[in-house]
């Protein structure tokens, strides 16, 4: 199991083993990693992957480039591999990289994603608000904060979860849980000082 986490300090895990800050010889190949997961099918054409992280090169260097940083990320997440074609989880068809398989990889932002969506319907929010926010922690990939391929997703990732500190005060509110409420409100105002719902609701 590749677990990666994109909230707050990047880091990503083997079955339950930390690849080293060593495994990383550049920081386009941690990059290269976090464009992929990112992507809603986890796949990403070569092209794309040139345009976003080495966009001022010429096509050949830029190519160049995606080649020797998809060969150290593979390295990086199986150091054992004896070739390319028997990657696990990186895959190259023809022009497309894919990370996978699906059950195999398991991505932080996106278990914050899915457990907001279930809250937003559930008959009792409050179990999966409360696991969706332990995890959320950070914003997503602060080190990577002028970065235009992360903007879109960080920002999206950021409203979710100041909606879902507001689900979460209102439901502990509703039962009488004042302080969890307040607490709730607060982180949300920490990082919104200006979310007037969030000021009405801690006036309430």
């Amino acid at each position: 199991m590749l677990k990666i986490y994109l909230l707050g300090h990047f880091r990503v895990e083997r079955d339950g083993v930390p690849v080293p800050e060593a495994a990383w010889p550049r920081r386009k190949t941690k990059a290269l990693l976090k464009l992929l997961a990112l992507q809603p099918t986890h796949q990403l054409h070569k092209e794309r992957a040139m345009e976003q992280l080495w966009p001022d090169l010429d096509p050949t260097a830029a190519r160049d480039n995606f080649y020797r940083n998809l060969s150290f990320l593979r390295h990086a997440l199986e150091p054992d591999l004896a070739r390319p074609a028997d990657s696990h989880f990186l895959t190259l068809i023809g022009e497309v990289l894919k990370l996978g398989p699906p059950a195999d990889v398991w991505i932080d932002v996106e278990a914050v994603e899915k457990l907001l969506a279930q809250a937003r319907t559930a008959p009792d929010p409050l179990p999966l608000l409360d696991r969706a926010l332990a995890l959320y922690g950070d914003e997503l990939l602060p080190e990577d904060a002028y970065e235009e391929w992360a903007l879109a997703r960080r920002e999206s990732v950021r409203r979710a979860a100041g909606a879902a500190l507001l689900q979460l005060a209102v439901a502990h509110r509703q039962r009488g849980n004042y302080e969890a409420a307040i607490a709730a409100l607060q982180r949300l105002l920490a990082g919104e000082p200006t979310d007037e719902a969030a000021h009405r609701e801690l006036m309430h």
